[in-house]
């Protein structure tokens, strides 16, 4: 029976846990880029609808006044 030392470990597990730290380590830069990426391009979306919804509620609100304005001149409304 053979005679095991419990005090070595095996050379290529140890090369296997340091590679997996390694690419663990050496990837978080990374992946913190990634995601400040993407929460600027979420912001940006957010950003642009937000935009938009103003262009559409100010264009209502000039509609309605130009509605007015020519129901007054064409005397379809009573002045106040």
């Amino acid at each position: 029976m053979e005679d095991i030392n419990l005090d070595t470990v095996d050379e290529q597990a140890t090369d296997a846990v340091t590679q997996t730290n390694v690419t663990t380590l050496g990837s978080g830069p990374a992946l913190a880029f990634d995601q400040s990426i993407f929460a600027q391009t979420q912001a940006q979306g957010i950003l642009f609808a937000n935009m938009i919804g103003d262009q559409q509620r100010q264009s209502a609100a000039g509609l309605a006044a130009s509605l007015a304005s020519t129901a007054r001149i064409f005397g379809l409304t009573k002045k106040s």
